[in-house]
Parts: structure tokens; sequence; C-alpha cells
């Protein structure tokens, strides 16, 4: 639930008072520092986005576009990471399981797509994204000679 800013006098072009309702709403994260140093009475409300709509279509200016796009790339480049190592996971214990095998047990294993994980695409995208055109080589070599791919 927001508060209505509408009729609400401003601080300039970019900020409205806060209804007197929604200030020192009880807040369980806050300390006693936060409630002295933490503004309670005024929100920033930009001079683009309109209260009638929920989505703005368009940023004010070059900055925006800028921050936004690096927030684009930040939340791929985190997807990214945990993709990675969440392949590293599935990985691991499966060299560790061959390291300790006999050279008759690796030329005989074999895996099972998924890995033994609930999710076959996480492991399928990371391969294919590291080895680019022979993403799917790797990841047939990977389930049909472990033994010789996964300590790669």
């Amino acid at each position: 639930m927001q508060p209505v800013t509408k009729n609400a006098g401003g601080c300039g072009p970019s900020y409205r008072h806060v209804p007197k309702a929604w200030q020192n709403r009880t807040c369980s994260g806050r300390d006693a520092l936060c409630w002295d140093v933490l503004n309670d009475t005024y929100i920033s409300h930009p001079t683009w986005a309109s209260e009638d709509t929920g989505y703005v279509a368009s940023k004010k200016n070059q900055y925006e576009e800028a921050l936004h796009r690096v927030e684009e790339e930040r939340y791929d480049y985190d997807l990214n990471i945990e993709a990675n190592l969440n392949t590293i996971a599935l990985l691991e214990p499966i060299a560790k399981k061959i390291s300790i095998m006999t050279a008759e047990e690796k030329s005989s294993f074999r895996l099972s797509p998924g890995l033994g994980s609930p999710s076959r695409t996480i492991y399928q995208r990371i391969m294919k994204k590291i080895y680019a055109s022979k993403g799917l080589e790797m990841i047939d070599l990977l389930h049909n000679n472990p033994a010789q791919t996964v300590p790669i």
C-alpha cells in the first residue's frame, strides 16, 4: 500500500510530503539511530511519473537509461554466476566419485541427463556458453564419457 501523494504538497518538483498517517509507521528493522536520521516526511516522486499508471514506458534522461542498462547487466551477471556455481556444485561430487574409481569402473561409468539434478537446462546452458560451438559435443561427452570430461 502506497501513500497517496496526488494532493500532497511538495518541496520542489521531485518530492512530496508524506501524509501524517504514513509518517513514523511501525518498522521492525529500525534501531534508535534509524529513527533519528531516516526521512519519514518526504518521498521521492519523479516529475515524469504519473500516479495514475503503474508502469512507466520511458525513462527521463540518458543517465536513467544508463542506470537501467547497468541494473539489467548486473542482473544477468548474477544469474550467470548462480548458474555457474550450481553447475560447479553439480560436477564436484561427480569428480570426487570418479577420482576414487578404478580404471575399469571409469570406462563403464555413464551419467544420465540431468547429472542427478532436477534441472537439465542450467548445466546445459552453462556448458553451451563456456564451450560455444562445441557445447553440445561437450554435453554428450559429459554423459557418455564423464571420467574424461568432468575433470576438464
